[in-house]
């Protein structure tokens, strides 16, 4: 799928969700949301996404819980748990992406590509 993104973001409903979810795709970004870490496994089960962020508190549970379970499901994933007193989301995505890809030991390009 080159040129194209795919974000999962795990939030409650709510107007810092929905901020980050237009924001994600002004970017470029395929965004699928789920309001609660069971239901966000379910998606991940059928898709691999290149983001996940993730609320620190879900309905069903802690989102540092989830973020766990969803590396062990998806390991090329880049993850990001947001604090829990972010009154605004301004994230560089391309700037995470890259810090993950390095964090994996892959070499990266002055274009952003990562290359194995």
């Amino acid at each position: 799928m080159a040129g194209l993104h795919s974000a999962l973001l795990v939030a409650p409903q709510g107007e810092l969700r929905d901020g980050l979810r237009r924001m994600l795709r002004s970017k470029g970004y395929l965004v699928s949301v789920a309001g609660q870490g069971r239901s966000a496994l379910e998606v991940l089960s059928g898709f691999q996404f290149e983001l996940i962020v993730c609320w620190p508190v879900l309905p069903d549970g802690s989102g540092a819980q989830f973020l766990a379970q969803a590396q062990r499901r998806c390991p090329t994933s880049a993850l990001l748990l947001l604090g829990s007193d972010s009154a605004t989301v301004d994230v560089d995505v391309e700037l995470l992406l890259r810090a993950s890809r390095v964090a994996r030991g892959e070499r990266t390009h002055r274009n952003g590509e990562g290359r194995s």
